[in-house]
C-alpha cells in the first residue's frame, strides 16, 4: 500500500478499501473538518507530502487544498480519475499502478482548489456584519460546532427516554438547529460516537 494510503488508514482510520466517496465523507463526517483550524489542514497535508505549502489566502486555501489532496491520493491508488466506489470500478493489479508521486499530486490538488475557489466565491464569502445581528439590532448567539449541538442533542434524547433509532432520526432532523443536520451515514457515525462520549462521561 503507498504510504499516504497507509497515513490516511492508520492515522485518520479513513476506510480507504471502501472507495473514495467512503474516504470524504469520513473526513466530512466522522473526522467534522468544518470545524478544523488551519494549522490542522497544514498539518495534514505536511504528513502526506513532505511539503511545506505557502498560501496566498489561508483561509480559503487550506482546506480545499488538503481536501482535493486526499481526493487525488484515493483517486490515484485505484487508477482512476472517477469519485466512485470501489465496487464501480474494476481495480487494475497493483504492480500495474505507479508508485504515487506526493509533488504532482499536490501540484494537481492546488489547481483543483484554487478553480473550485474561483468559481464558487460564495462558497467563500465572509458573512455581512448585519447577519450577525437578530432582529432587535443585537449579536446573535454564535453557533457551537456540529460536534458540541449533537452531544447536546444526544445528552436532551437520553433524558427524554429516546431509542437508538430516535436519536439517529433526530440528529437528521430540524432538531440539530442552529447547526445543520446529519446525513444518513453520518447521523448513525455520530450516535456511536456520542454514546461512547456520554457512556465515558456517565
Amino acid at each position: 500500500m503507498d504510504r499516504m494510503v497507509e497515513i490516511l488508514k492508520t492515522e485518520f482510520g479513513a476506510p480507504v478499501e471502501k472507495g473514495v466517496l467512503s474516504v470524504m465523507n469520513h473526513f466530512q463526517e466522522t473526522l467534522n473538518v468544518r470545524d478544523w483550524p488551519e494549522y490542522r489542514f497544514k498539518d495534514l497535508i505536511k504528513e502526506l507530502t513532505n511539503e511545506d505549502v505557502v498560501f496566498r489566502d489561508p483561509r480559503k486555501e487550506c482546506r480545499t487544498i488538503a481536501m482535493y489532496l486526499v481526493q487525488n491520493i484515493m483517486l490515484d491508488s485505484i487508477g482512476t480519475d472517477k469519485i466512485c466506489t470501489f465496487e464501480q470500478v474494476n481495480l487494475p493489479n497493483p504492480a500495474d499502478i505507479p508508485p504515487l508521486n506526493p509533488k504532482k499530486l499536490l501540484e494537481k490538488s492546488k489547481e483543483n482548489a484554487l478553480k473550485y475557489i474561483e468559481e464558487n466565491p460564495w462558497h467563500f464569502a465572509a458573512e455581512d456584519d448585519e447577519d450577525n445581528l437578530d432582529d432587535d439590532g443585537n449579536p446573535k448567539p454564535k453557533k457551537g460546532s456540529k460536534g458540541e449541538r449533537s452531544y447536546e442533542l444526544y445528552c436532551e434524547l437520553i433524558e427524554e427516554g429516546a431509542s437508538r433509532k430516535e436519536i439517529i432520526e433526530a440528529f437528521r432532523s430540524d432538531r440539530m438547529a442552529p447547526s445543520p443536520p446529519h446525513t444518513k451515514s453520518g447521523s448513525t457515525t455520530y450516535y456511536y460516537n456520542m454514546k461512547k462520549k456520554y457512556d465515558k462521561a456517565h
